[in-house]
């Protein structure tokens, strides 16, 4: 939980990326994007 708090405090979306599983994913349309590794939520 205190995870989830601390990456929206950065102004992440507090989720896991599927990919690196880091807690990098923001806002891209109306997917999600990982500013760590780049991949996306499904959304091309």
């Amino acid at each position: 939980m205190d995870k989830i708090r601390e990456a929206r405090a950065k102004g992440y979306e507090g989720d896991p990326c599927p990919e690196c599983q880091t807690m990098t994913l923001v806002r891209n349309g109306t997917c999600l994007k990982c500013g760590t590794c780049g991949s996306t939520t499904g959304c091309s």
